[in-house]
């Protein structure tokens, strides 16, 4: 239940953050701007947007450019096309030292 609880916490924040800009900026100073791709790129992964309900979550085969495809659609983050270096180096790697996806 704990997890469950946690879990939407965790994707309405993600909902609220990139529409509070205030509250944006400090999360992205906290975490840095790796940390706060990392929130994005996992809800990428899961296939989990404003409408998608935890019963509709996949495991998607993605590219790093369709993860950056999606942020843009869903959420409104567009990152240069020289991001897909940054994105995959520091999010998607330790992603898989951490067993959280595989390649």
């Amino acid at each position: 239940m704990t997890l469950l609880i946690t879990g939407l916490a965790l994707f309405i924040l993600t909902h609220m953050i990139p529409s509070i800009s205030p509250f944006k900026s400090t999360l992205v100073s906290s975490m840095g701007d790796g940390g706060y791709k990392g929130v994005f790129s996992i809800l990428a992964l899961a296939g989990l947007s404003e409408n998608t309900s935890w019963s509709k979550v996949r495991r998607p085969l993605l590219r790093i450019w369709d993860i950056m495809g999606w942020m843009k659609e869903h959420f409104g983050k567009e990152y240069a096309a020289n991001s897909r270096e940054t994105i995959r180096r520091q999010t998607i790697h330790q992603f898989e030292q951490a067993r959280l996806i595989d390649r």
